[in-house]
């Protein structure tokens, strides 16, 4: 790649423009938002949007849920070890200005704190799911009641059995006739947390090696922060790597966010530029990830389509029966977003062809910030089990999300069951043959 076409790259992502499709831009991500993933869950100390009435004549009866993990301490203590270090050896060198001394005070305590925590669930994750569960039974007292069941299935990841254990104490103590069952098991991981294919794994890691290493190389820190830091800039440059510095702190610092009582210090460090071109890495890692982009070879969502089988399969159980029940997931991020974007929640299944066509068109922190969900709830008629006249409604961080199917009669945000059931089967199926396709041609 030419020095020219880099250098284009680079105006086209931190200026945010792309003129290819005509789509009303997404604001640049405020500096909590650049954060990417961790965010902490918007509505914790804000009210949650307020949803559509059900149509007259309809009760809902049945909820399919995935959720991740609430709000968590970083994984890998370098996380937390690195910059304290770093900021210790300048500070017994005499080389930290005062509010270079104050981050490291700060980076030295988060190390300690962090001790023996590696990725679990913090005092904010609890909360998130607390406040989840509060606003699941506020909005379906019809299906959070007496009676019904409510089956709960969580990663074998810590974080998240703690997240699943917050929000089902939270339903029982609001509805104590409610039934639970739960369960974390390797068993159940195929759909909780399903695997890459073989070859589309291959395929989504080439993309993270080129295109996202290419982006990488454009949106490099600028070493801006440094004199905010240090009272010799020389000896930064010598001493320290500052891009990796930059990339610690900004995580650090930024991730106070997800802990009661941490001080908000990313704005007295880095300036608006650089955690938006933070930001845009993390942004373009999520894409190659799960988004339906060329740099992924259009794999990416589908990679998770055992969680959208296994949800079917359960709905198609619930339906049968004239009883309410619940179905809930705890995992992660990782299979969040793919979820949604197979979905085609809120337009989410628009293709990319590159890496620089994402800023105002797809800003991971949408979709993913700490504890995002995903909730699918049923309507029906005079407990009728014909699944032709059951209407569902989705919500993507409980907000009605649109479908990409025709609403019902009824309207936006209410869809027939059986048309949403009907694409999302003969989508898979479709994909599911075209690999078998390419592995017949491949063995002639």
């Amino acid at each position: 790649m030419t020095l020219l076409r880099t250098a284009l790259i680079a105006a086209t992502l931190i200026t945010g423009i792309y003129t290819g499709y005509a789509v009303k831009p997404i604001p640049r991500p405020n500096s909590h938002e650049s954060v990417n993933q961790y965010l902490v869950y918007p509505f914790l100390n804000s009210p949650a949007p307020t949803l559509t009435p059900a149509p007259d004549g309809y009760e809902p009866f049945h909820m399919e849920h995935y959720g991740r993990h609430g709000s968590r301490w970083q994984i890998g203590e370098a996380n937390y070890g690195y910059p304290a270090a770093e900021l210790e050896k300048a500070h017994k060198a005499g080389k930290l200005t005062p509010l270079g001394e104050r981050i490291y005070r700060f980076a030295e305590s988060a190390n300690r704190a962090s001790k023996g925590r590696d990725g679990e669930l913090t005092d904010i994750g609890a909360l998130e799911h607390r406040g989840i569960a509060r606003r699941m039974v506020k909005n379906f007292p019809e299906i959070f009641c007496n009676g019904t069941q409510i089956d709960a299935r969580s990663s074998v990841v810590v974080r998240c059995i703690l997240s699943m254990i917050n929000e089902l104490n939270e339903i029982k103590a609001l509805q104590p006739g409610i039934k639970i069952r739960s369960d974390a098991s390797w068993a159940d991981m195929n759909y909780i947390v399903p695997s890459h294919d073989a070859e589309a794994g291959k395929v989504i890691e080439s993309g993270k090696q080129t295109d996202l290493q290419q982006l990488r190389r454009c949106t490099l820190n600028n070493g801006t922060y440094l004199p905010k830091l240090f009272n010799d800039v020389q000896y930064a440059a010598d001493s320290l790597n500052t891009q990796k510095l930059a990339e610690a702190l900004i995580a650090l610092l930024g991730g106070a966010q997800n802990h009661i009582g941490w001080p908000w210090l990313l704005d007295t460090v880095f300036t608006p530029e650089e955690t938006y071109a933070e930001w845009l890495r993390g942004n373009a890692f999520w894409a190659v990830e799960a988004l339906n982009i060329k740099a992924n070879g259009y794999h990416g969502p589908y990679q998770r389509r055992s969680t959208l089988l296994n949800i079917i399969e359960s709905a198609d159980t619930a339906i049968t029966s004239s009883g309410k029940s619940i179905n809930m997931r705890f995992g992660h991020d990782g299979i969040v977003l793919p979820l949604a974007v197979l979905m085609e929640l809120d337009k989410l299944w628009q293709p990319f062809d590159s890496l620089e066509q994402l800023p105002g068109r797809f800003h991971d922190y949408k979709v993913i910030p700490m504890a995002c969900n995903i909730q699918i709830i049923f309507y029906r008629t005079n407990n009728c089990t014909n699944a032709d006249n059951v209407l569902v409604k989705v919500l993507l961080n409980e907000a009605e999300a649109t479908l990409p199917v025709k609403p019902s009669k009824a309207g936006h945000p209410y869809y027939n069951w059986n048309d949403l059931r009907k694409f999302y089967t003969d989508k898979i199926n479709k994909y599911e043959a075209s690999l078998q396709t390419n592995t017949d041609n491949e063995g002639k």
